[in-house]
């Protein structure tokens, strides 16, 4: 398999391109930013965490061989 050289190239840009922006908004608007950034965790981790102990019981429950 053969690695594109230029993929990998672009891929560095867009990150930079990426921390350049996040840099500007922390620049302009740092508590949106924070604030933003801990709604999401906030609204997001509960879901993750769900989806993760459910599947963790899933396959214990598979491995054991008993019903749910």
């Amino acid at each position: 398999m053969k690695i594109d050289k230029s993929k990998i190239k672009d891929s560095f840009v867009n990150l930079r391109n990426y921390i350049f922006m996040l840099k500007f908004v922390m620049k302009s608007a740092p508590l949106l930013m924070i604030c933003t950034i801990v709604f999401d965790a906030m609204t997001e981790l509960p879901w993750v965490l769900s989806n993760v102990v459910l599947l963790k019981y899933i396959i214990d429950v598979i491995e054991s061989g008993t019903d749910l």
